[in-house]
């Protein structure tokens, strides 16, 4: 996009995070069709989007895998789990569990995506050499400038508490614990074990997400990341999980 205009070039820009924000939400199965909302009231996505940031790109691209591997299409799916390591903290463990499941359920997948490792980034290599030295130097200042905390090893509580939802929720889960965090919309990942819980319940889970602008001026801490969207994700997979076991325990 770099030979559009400016103001054009931000205008494309935000329509293809839009897309992705599509992609990922129709990546799911709506237990209401009120589950479509989750997405649009989730203030780390309203952030994300505000502030433009390539994050949203991977949403799209872990929609876009959870569809390929739901109908087993092997391209996308080796597409996907090539380029999600682009961005390590928002898409490399779902890279590797993809990967996993491709080596016990479909090894073409592993065929395709080795192919398209080859063409993406050694067609990187090829027309820039010298970008991975670039792309280290970056991450580098990105370090020395930004503030990033951890949040292990408390924040095992969130694939503890997803353990009812399905293996993709619960790699996001860890997705999000595996690299330390500094924004809110770090926590991005978590709308796939959201968009599973689905309902009222995580309408209203994930609309506690708003208070972080309320109750402080730096939103964007740790401890606000806890009250408004790691412990309210946790309390309403934990009632979910709750529900599971109730409907488990009807039909015997």
């Amino acid at each position: 996009m770099t030979i559009l205009p400016l103001e054009l070039a931000v205008y494309v820009w935000f329509l293809l995070l839009l897309a992705c924000v599509v992609a990922f939400t129709f990546a799911f199965e709506w237990k209401r069709p009120i589950s479509c909302l989750i997405p649009l009231i989730s203030f780390p996505l309203f952030h994300a989007l505000t502030i433009k940031t390539s994050t949203v790109l991977w949403l799209g691209l872990i929609g876009l895998l959870r569809i390929a591997i739901k109908k087993n299409l092997v391209v996308t799916s080796g597409f996907c789990i090539a380029l999600l390591p682009g961005k390590p903290q928002a898409g490399l463990i779902f890279a590797v569990a993809a990967a996993i499941w491709a080596l016990r359920n479909n090894r073409a997948v592993l065929t395709s995506a080795f192919l398209w490792v080859v063409v993406l980034w050694g067609g990187a290599t090829i027309v820039k050499p010298e970008w991975p030295i670039e792309w280290w130097q970056a991450v580098q200042v990105y370090r020395q400038q930004v503030p990033l905390v951890w949040l292990l090893p408390q924040a095992l509580v969130l694939p503890l508490f997803s353990r009812h939802l399905s293996w993709f929720a619960i790699v996001a889960t860890a997705q999000v614990i595996s690299f330390p965090v500094n924004d809110l919309y770090s926590s991005l990942p978590l709308l796939v074990g959201w968009m599973e819980i689905g309902g009222w319940l995580a309408l209203a889970g994930v609309s506690c997400s708003w208070f972080a602008t309320a109750i402080s001026n730096h939103p964007h801490h740790t401890f606000i990341l806890w009250l408004t969207v790691l412990l309210p994700y946790c309390a309403c997979a934990l009632g979910y999980s709750f529900a599971k076991l109730k409907e488990s325990s009807n039909e015997k």
